[in-house]
C-alpha cells in the first residue's frame, strides 16, 4: 500500500487547483486499482491515506486535486458538510420509513393471524 500511496502522491502533486482535477478512473488506472471507467474503494482509501500524510487533496465530480487556496479549502469543507448532512437526513428518513413500515407490517400480521373475525354490530 505504501507504494500506491507514494505513486498517488506524486501524481496528485501535478494536479493543483480545482481547475486541474485527476479523475478517479484515471488515478485508478495509473495505480492499477480499477479500470478506465471508474475508481474503486481502494483508490478512495489511498486518497484518505495521502491526506492523512499531509497532502491537502480536495475533490469534485471531475476528480481529485491539491487544494491551492483557502477559498478552495472552504468550498470543499462546505461541500463535505453538506454531503454529510444529506447522508444524516437520508438516514433519518430511512429509519422513519422502516419504523412506519414495521408498524404497518405488524398490524397486517395481527389481522392475518387473528383466529376470530371481528364481530359486527
Amino acid at each position: 500500500m505504501n507504494d500506491l500511496v507514494e505513486r498517488a502522491w506524486a501524481e496528485l502533486k501535478t494536479h493543483v487547483g480545482h481547475e486541474n482535477p485527476l479523475s478517479s478512473a484515471e488515478l485508478a488506472r495509473i495505480l492499477g486499482t480499477g479500470d478506465e471507467h471508474r475508481g474503486t474503494a481502494t483508490t478512495r482509501s489511498i486518497i484518505v491515506e495521502v491526506i492523512r500524510r499531509g497532502l491537502p487533496v480536495g475533490a469534485t465530480e471531475a476528480g481529485y486535486f491539491v487544494l491551492s487556496s483557502r477559498i478552495e479549502l472552504d468550498r470543499y469543507i462546505r461541500e463535505l458538510e453538506d454531503r454529510a448532512g444529506a447522508i444524516v437526513y437520508r438516514g433519518k428518513l430511512v429509519q422513519r420509513a422502516f419504523e412506519s413500515w414495521q408498524e404497518g407490517e405488524a398490524q397486517r400480521q395481527l389481522i392475518r393471524w387473528n383466529p376470530e373475525p371481528e364481530e359486527r354490530i
